[in-house]
């Protein structure tokens, strides 16, 4: 998993010469914009969000069943976090009553993609 971290650092601005002009870009390649428009370090801003939704985004059981014990994700529809307290779920909407294996909690979501809120690797809040 990348941490916040690594992922700024994977997406630090730069400014690259094209054909003379000066042109704001990515690390990771990606043009935004160019010095004279408007708006190319909020535009920058924006993309590197965007970059870190994805990868914190969870779309197949596999994915979820990778992430370690102590993992907290959301659901983004209804706003119920998840939490990995075990090789089981605990959805914040049943108590601690209720576990879910990695599969059986996909199913419950009908598939719905998840965003990861924090792991252990990510550190003290």
């Amino acid at each position: 998993m990348t941490s916040l971290e690594q992922h700024l650092a994977d997406h630090a601005q730069s400014t690259r010469y094209v054909d003379g002009a000066p042109r704001c870009a990515c690390k990771c390649g990606k043009w935004i914009a160019s010095i004279v428009e408007r708006g190319p370090v909020k535009a920058h801003r924006h993309h590197v969000a965007d970059t870190w939704r994805e990868v914190r985004t969870v779309r197949a059981v596999e994915e979820l069943d990778a992430l370690p014990i102590g993992t907290v994700v959301q659901e983004d529809e209804y706003r119920h976090t998840w939490i990995r307290h075990s090789k089981k779920w605990h959805c914040s909407c049943d108590g601690t009553y209720v576990e879910w294996s990695s599969a059986g909690a996909f199913e419950e979501l009908e598939r719905r993609p998840l965003t990861i809120l924090w792991t252990p690797e990510d550190g003290a809040l």
